[in-house]
């Protein structure tokens, strides 16, 4: 359905993506022989039900950049349809990804999709309560291996957290009132700039939360 002049898409999830700076960086990343280039995600290491290799390789799809070429050259649409019941557990389009562009998936900085660091400011404030970054942290070295741009340690990942160019919220979803504070304000005030605040906050109140 793309036409053959668009060379590459970044794909955003709508409702629990926040894009904060320029992504021109992100578009132009050099993508060498991958389909499919993101940040990566706490799922890495997993098994692939269709390539039945370990999926060291793996990215979240909130945020990702494809190639649209080599998406056409591999015909990826048709392995989606024949592979399309594989995975029937949660994120099942995300596992097809990963599995099905084995070998054509590669890591991005993780700035380009950092989830925030608690799913809401009770969690914050609870100082027994650990970031979700600390699930990465076992996986650090596996993700890490690669690149010389991927944090090395969760010193390097909380140091990212200051300055992301993509917050994703699929830890506490501003449209069930949930997430942290500082970002469901920046939220609000981007649906204020659409004009269609007073349509939102009817169908999805959450997203309007004050506290």
């Amino acid at each position: 359905m793309v036409d053959d002049n668009v060379k590459r898409l970044i794909i955003i999830d709508s409702g629990d993506v926040l894009v904060l700076r320029d992504l021109s960086e992100m578009y132009n990343w050099n993508m060498s022989n991958n389909i499919y280039m993101g940040a990566p995600d706490q799922s890495a290491g997993i098994f692939g039900k269709i390539s039945n290799k370990t999926l060291n390789f793996y990215i979240n799809t909130g945020h990702y950049l494809i190639d649209v070429k080599k998406v056409k050259d591999n015909n990826m649409y048709q392995s989606f349809l024949k592979y399309k019941g594989v995975y029937d557990q949660k994120f099942p389009e995300q596992h097809m990804i990963n599995d099905i562009a084995f070998g054509k998936i590669g890591y991005l900085p993780l700035e380009f999709g950092l989830v925030q660091p608690f799913s809401n400011d009770e969690s914050f404030y609870n100082r027994k309560k650990i970031t979700i970054y600390n699930s990465l942290k076992s996986k650090l070295n596996m993700i890490s291996n690669n690149s010389l741009f991927l944090p090395k340690t969760y010193e390097e990942i909380l140091h990212l957290a200051f300055n992301p160019v993509i917050v994703h919220s699929w830890n506490g979803k501003w449209s069930e009132g949930k997430g942290i504070n500082i970002y469901r304000k920046l939220c609000q005030y981007f649906i204020r700039l659409t004009g269609i605040e007073e349509e939102i906050c009817k169908n999805h109140p959450g997203y309007c939360k004050k506290i």
